[in-house]
């Protein structure tokens, strides 16, 4: 059982009663399940920026697993991890229109670029636009089902969709489900009030 209040990481199990982890943060939240271990939102505390964390249980430490040092990425929400990513919404600072971009889908490489073939280090940070996605999409309600993740976006009629992000392969490709391309998924095209989770057995 794992837990954050705002300044400290608990990892409860047999021998640690209290299950108080060191760590170097504050503010946390959003703990999301990895196959490598528990990731979490908080701030460092060398400057105060939002960062993202990782707890690894076998070596049980805490790892930062960002570097934003200059607020152009700021007010991260929405965790979902595959097996070498992780993605997340944050609103972002687009240096090419000097203006903020809200609610934008980004991903962290996790793996090794020779690993997963997509040719990025560790650490490499993208971030998406789509074909049919408003500038600010408001990206929400992040599920990782196996390598693909699906969220709930704005589309350039100022209309909320499922949308999916697929990283099986050597990039990653959204798809603009509104069309019906993951089946049953489709029903959920033009809701305002739609939430999502993902059981896997």
């Amino acid at each position: 059982l794992y837990a954050v209040t705002y300044d400290n990481f608990h990892a409860f199990g047999p021998g640690t009663p209290d299950g108080l982890v060191a760590e170097g943060g504050y503010n946390f939240h959003s703990l999301t399940e990895g196959p490598d271990g528990i990731y979490f939102i908080g701030r460092d505390e060398l400057e105060g920026w939002e960062q993202i964390f990782r707890y690894d249980p076998t070596s049980q430490t805490i790892s930062q697993v960002t570097s934003f040092t200059d607020g152009s990425v700021s007010n991260i929400r929405d965790l979902a991890i595959t097996a070498d990513g992780v993605f997340f919404a944050a609103d972002r600072f687009d240096s090419q229109t000097s203006a903020w971009r809200n609610g934008v889908l980004h991903r962290l490489d996790m793996d090794d670029e020779t690993v997963d073939g997509d040719g990025q280090p560790i650490g490499t940070l993208s971030w998406f636009g789509w074909g049919g996605m408003a500038d600010d999409p408001y990206v929400r309600e992040l599920v990782a089902v196996g390598e693909q993740v699906y969220f709930i976006a704005g589309n350039d009629s100022a209309t909320d969709q499922l949308w999916r992000a697929d990283d099986s392969g050597a990039g990653v490709v959204v798809f603009d489900n509104s069309s019906g391309y993951d089946g049953w998924f489709s029903a959920l095209a033009d809701d305002y009030n739609t939430y999502l989770v993902a059981f896997q057995d």
